[in-house]
């Protein structure tokens, strides 16, 4: 039983240097993750935790409506916001239901910029949470502006980064054409989780420019990349570039196109995340840091030492008795 017992113990000391190297090893790969982050003036704020859920793609999930175009809910406990709603008023209300989305509870949507396949489910919006605020790029088409503004939709222009929330921010309009927007939260610990739409004026620009007008560190972004027809020399730059930017965790969707997901899957497959219609993912600090293992991991070995000790007390004790 004793010989068991150590075999045990040895076992356990053994995982948690495993998990000390594992750690290390991550923090030496790409230091970004841990350098500190700064504020400026502008005074973000930061959010404990965000959930996050893509309402409409065109990466299928045999569950749920899969249509070309772009919609993420991204909630908070202070704040619930809708970045893009797809391309029609169907596919936004059905896959909302069916995830068990209220969007008549959301506080603000962000449209990306004008094409049809980010402002088709507006209408449904409109129908279930009349008068709620639409942040559109300044430089958006009139036409479309001017069918929002006709609805009960509140329709407005952004023309710099702009903070609509404790830890969120809409950032600032880039060419691409079209104009487009991005949208960023600020979480706790960890950095910018950077929300983008098409990328069209590149979607290292989108992170760049987060990065900059808030001064906060970028660790995730998602969305639609616009490479489908790209090389892997344009990915690789690309990648490269967004890696310099802190960037930890890409996740490529919409209009990404199959050669990036592939590319990321077999060469970067720590920052590789794989996205689809109906997904939905958590970013907090113990979701992403694995330094948190450190403290775990040693409080849980100190516990089933002191267990272990008591145990052989025991047994020693027992067999003094027989």
């Amino acid at each position: 039983m004793q010989l068991k017992l150590k075999l045990l113990f040895l076992n356990l000391v053994i995982v948690y240097f495993l998990i000390i190297i594992g750690c290390f090893s991550v923090i030496f790969t790409n230091k970004e993750i841990y350098k500190l982050r700064t504020q400026n003036s502008n005074g973000i704020g930061e959010v404990d935790s965000l959930d996050l859920t893509i309402l409409c793609d065109n990466y299928p999930n045999e569950d749920l409506v899969c249509e070309w175009g772009f919609s993420v809910l991204i909630e908070t406990n202070g704040l619930t916001v809708l970045l893009d709603t797809g391309q029609s008023y169907s596919g936004l209300r059905e896959n909302s239901l069916d995830l068990n989305k209220d969007l008549s509870e959301v506080d603000y949507v962000v449209i990306s910029h004008e094409h049809w396949d980010h402002i088709g489910g507006l209408s449904y919006i409109d129908e279930i949470n009349p008068g709620v605020t639409v942040y559109v790029p300044e430089h958006m088409n009139s036409q479309t502006f001017n069918s929002i503004n006709q609805s009960s939709l509140n329709a407005v222009k952004v023309n710099a980064t702009t903070i609509i929330g404790d830890g969120f921010a809409v950032i600032g309009e880039l060419y691409g054409p079209p104009y487009e927007q991005a949208l960023a939260v600020n979480v706790k610990d960890v950095g910018l989780v950077c929300f983008v739409g098409c990328s069209h004026p590149g979607v290292e620009n989108h992170v760049e420019k987060a990065i900059e007008d808030l001064g906060y560190n970028g660790y995730m972004v998602i969305g639609g990349f616009h490479m489908g027809a790209a090389t892997q020399q344009v990915i690789q730059l690309k990648i490269d570039r967004l890696l310099e930017l802190g960037v930890q965790k890409i996740y490529p969707t919409h209009c990404s196109g199959d050669p990036i997901r592939q590319y990321l899957a077999s060469n970067y497959p720590l920052q590789y995340g794989l996205a689809y219609v109906g997904f939905q993912a958590s970013v907090n600090i113990i979701a992403v840091n694995p330094l948190i293992s450190l403290i775990t991991v040693p409080l849980t070995v100190i516990s089933l030492t002191i267990f272990i000790g008591w145990f052989q007390k025991k047994e020693i004790n027992n067999s003094k008795r027989s």
